[in-house]
């Protein structure tokens, strides 16, 4: 319904960039429709806009640097992502 909720997520870092990832998720498709998100870590809060990663080199790149990071769990959780997942870049929004 497009309503704000809270949800734990795992995140990449590649060349300096962030990335977060998620298969048929609600959270993910509110994202992806608002194409922005607000990433909140210990007592801060930051307004990120977010891109779709469609390019397949760069998917794969993120994809290895969440398998590096997240390890066996990273494997056993894929079928859950299903084949496709959605990778977002999360870019900063402009101070207004």
């Amino acid at each position: 319904d497009g309503s704000a909720r809270e949800t734990t997520v795992w995140l990449a870092v590649v060349d300096g960039t962030g990335y977060v990832r998620t298969g048929s998720t609600r959270w993910g498709d509110n994202a992806v429709r608002n194409g922005e998100l607000v990433l909140k870590a210990e007592h801060a809060s930051y307004p990120l806009r977010i891109d779709l990663v469609e390019d397949e080199a760069q998917r794969q790149r993120v994809s290895d640097a969440f398998r590096e990071k997240y390890g066996w769990t990273d494997a056993m959780l894929s079928w859950m992502r299903g084949s496709r997942p959605k990778i977002m870049r999360l870019v900063p929004k402009p101070q207004e």
